[in-house]
């Protein structure tokens, strides 16, 4: 890690997130989440998103690889259906694939599941 102006920086190339200093336990901030409860395209400005499914299941599509900064993390989760009956399902477009062509059907998440994506500028990854 590096440090400038009381900030550290995660030296990891697939990490671009910020530590405060002196947050005590060493984890990264990605502020305040955003709440989704309908289909979503997440953008190269979003970081932290909650899908709230107590409505029914929902599609997340992350948008062209190509407009993230290669690295950019991107955290998912599943929120607000308890009974597990409804699923979180994931995306592309134009034909990107993520982990290099898995089925897009392995990601899908239930409420207090979390996924973590990143862009190499051509593709998407989980970690």
């Amino acid at each position: 890690r590096t440090s400038v102006a009381g900030v550290q920086r995660c030296a990891l190339p697939i990490c671009n997130l910020s530590w405060t200093a002196g947050s005590g336990n060493g984890m990264p901030t990605f502020g305040a989440p955003v709440t989704k409860v309908a289909n979503y395209t997440i953008v190269n400005t979003d970081k932290l998103i909650q899908f709230n499914m107590a409505g029914g299941a929902l599609v997340a599509t992350l948008a062209s690889a190509a407009t993230f900064t290669p690295g950019q993390t991107i955290v998912v989760k599943a929120i607000g259906n308890l009974a597990h009956t409804n699923s979180l399902s994931f995306a592309t477009t134009g034909g990107e694939t993520i982990d290099s062509g898995e089925p897009l059907g392995s990601y899908s998440i239930i409420s207090g599941q979390v996924r973590r994506f990143y862009s190499d500028g051509v593709n998407w990854f989980t970690w």
